[in-house]
């Protein structure tokens, strides 16, 4: 049988001294003037959520809707997250357009469109809920006016 003779003291030191000690990552301080111009490029950008459970390809999203949105100029799409992507527009009556006309549909699912925001946190973002704007044809003029309508929206708002 075998005694260890070290000291429980000895043993620490020789494992602290064989482990590498790992250096702390740089931080990086930056001012506003430093990211001008990426900042300048998201202003007029929307982050969307493509409600689905098929796989969602960056290059086959950004060619449908290129064509869809009547080829915004220079537009391109990021991928931040799975089914989660960053729209860029050059123009913002371009971008206003697209988010004013949504929500959109992607391949028989909801792409559903949030105005970019400094600092948001895409994890924590509601792409739950929409507004839905529709028009009832045909009814009959006893009941267009604006009290038949609130009953409407209570009786359709939620689903």
């Amino acid at each position: 049988m075998s005694t260890d003779q070290s000291s429980p003291h000895q043993n620490n030191e020789a494992r602290s001294q064989s482990t590498p000690i790992e250096e702390a990552p740089p931080i990086i301080i930056y001012e506003d003037e430093d990211v001008t111009e990426g900042l300048s490029t998201c202003l007029e950008s929307l982050v969307g959520r493509i409600l689905t459970e098929k796989p969602i390809h960056v290059n086959s999203i950004q060619s449908a809707l290129t064509g869809i949105w009547c080829n915004p100029s220079r537009f391109r799409v990021e991928e931040l997250a799975p089914k989660t992507f960053q729209f860029f527009f050059e123009d913002e009556r371009e971008s206003t357009r697209i988010l004013n006309n949504s929500p959109w549909l992607f391949r028989n699912s909801w792409l559903v469109l949030k105005k970019w925001e400094r600092g948001a946190d895409i994890n924590t973002m509601n792409f739950r809920t929409v507004e839905v704007k529709m028009q009832i044809w045909g009814l009959p003029p006893i009941v267009v006016h604006l009290r038949w309508g609130g009953k409407l929206e209570h009786a359709w708002g939620q689903f």
